[in-house]
């Protein structure tokens, strides 16, 4: 989410400084988000964290975590407690787990070659044949001179124009209403073919489409295992949620962008059923995984409100609308971030009970819940956390995840327990 808006954030301050004198009836990205106010608090809310470098006292060999994982899973089930509650749990198994270690992802600037490219890669796979790109593709972030007495988007300055002398690729762009596609430092940040807009019959231009299935009526929604087999009809005819979540890994998996980073592949965890006229579309949430260890990722649709230790999940939304193809994206292409193990692989990890009763402990002294208030615990697995480092680095820590709500008001409640130093992040959402 955050991610997200800054990125949004960005494009908008550009585009609002060169096109000014735009119509109201324009719905470009700048009236998502507050330009400056938004920067100013992500400034103050990803601030780097201070790690604990030395581990947890208590740690125990993971082989015996997956031992005693049923035991102590019951366990929990049957704890009595005034923070916690796990009465409608569900329990990630965890026998994949061999060893854990520390990292990092970086964004790297993408070059104007590999930005041109994955742009014209991406029109030739969507079928878009009718885009001048010498024309359409324009770059937004500032290094060459933009012309306010022109209309958005031809304020910018044409790629063609100026290419190859570009430091970056980082903020190319198609948005007319045909197609919609912005890059990013590390691929593609979110796309359009338009196919939305169009059935709607909408006289915006295709960037809507990125937007649409967030405020759209939702029919459905939850675990794609648990709507595997229901199905929709789509604007080629009903489809699988099972089959259109294999179609949306394969799609980023097959590097239609950028290829995926090495030992990264894609999970398709959550769908959201929206009602498109008289039809339907299917909005996914990815995340990545890791040798086999998923990372965290940005569950709601809603604002966040509470940020401790600058947890920074993956947060990438994917359409499938017409059956065929991923239609549209939105978020951060983080399937292709580098990931960099830091420091040596480990055998020992904090327990599932241990991290429990860290969260007991711990949950009211951090003032991340209010004395009296209970979570109830929906999931609990095992994950890398990313947080906050710096501008393109972010630590990843290996972590036991407990996904939950407040028990006063329902607002949503990420924990995590770093399972080699005990350490606590959280993030919460309505």
């Amino acid at each position: 989410m955050r991610g997200r808006l800054f990125k949004i954030a960005l494009f908008c301050c550009a585009i609002m400084l060169c096109s000014c004198s735009n119509e109201d009836k324009e719905k470009n990205t700048e009236n998502r988000v507050e330009n400056e106010e938004v920067q100013n608090t992500l400034d103050s809310a990803v601030s780097a964290i201070e790690y604990k470098n030395q581990y947890y006292k208590n740690r125990v060999s993971i082989l015996k975590c997956i031992t005693n994982y049923k035991s102590d899973v019951e366990a929990i089930r049957a704890l009595e407690s005034n923070v916690l509650s796990f009465d409608s749990c569900e329990f990630a198994p965890i026998d994949k787990l061999e060893t854990v270690m520390e990292l990092k992802v970086e964004k790297q600037d993408i070059t104007p070659a590999d930005s041109l490219a994955a742009i014209k890669r991406w029109l030739k796979r969507s079928k878009i044949n009718d885009i001048d790109t010498d024309k359409e593709i324009r770059d937004s972030g500032g290094e060459y001179e933009s012309d306010v007495s022109k209309k958005y988007p031809y304020s910018f300055p044409a790629v063609s124009k100026y290419y190859p002398d570009f430091e970056t690729g980082n903020s190319f762009f198609i948005n007319t209403k045909r197609c919609y596609i912005l890059m990013n430092a590390g691929g593609v940040y979110s796309m359009s073919d338009g196919i939305i807009a169009k059935y709607l019959g909408s006289k915006s231009r295709a960037e809507a489409d990125v937007f649409y299935g967030e405020d759209a009526e939702t029919v459905a929604e939850g675990k794609v295992s648990e709507l595997a087999d229901k199905s929709w009809e789509l604007l080629s005819g009903k489809m699988t949620v099972k089959t259109a979540a294999d179609l949306t890994k394969r799609y980023f998996e097959q590097g239609i962008f950028l290829p995926c980073a090495k030992d990264v592949t894609v999970d398709v965890p959550e769908v959201k059923v929206f009602r498109l006229k008289d039809k339907y579309g299917y909005m996914f949430r990815l995340r990545r995984v890791y040798q086999e260890i998923p990372f965290a990722y940005i569950s709601s649709y809603g604002e966040i409100y509470s940020i401790k230790n600058s947890v920074d999940g993956d947060d990438r939304m994917a359409y499938v609308v017409n059956g065929q193809t991923v239609n549209a994206c939105l978020g951060s292409d983080s399937e292709s971030e580098e990931v960099i193990p830091e420091g040596e692989a480990q055998d020992y990890i904090v327990s599932i009970q241990e991290a429990v009763s860290i969260l007991e402990k711990n949950l009211i002294p951090q003032e991340i819940i209010e004395i009296d208030e209970t979570v109830d615990i929906e999931e609990v697995g095992f994950v890398y956390c990313p947080c906050w480092y710096s501008d393109r680095k972010k630590n990843v820590y290996p972590c036991w995840e407990f996904r939950g709500k407040l028990g006063s008001n329902q607002d949503e409640l990420n924990l995590y327990v770093n399972a080699l130093n005990g350490e606590i992040y959280s993030y919460g959402c309505r």
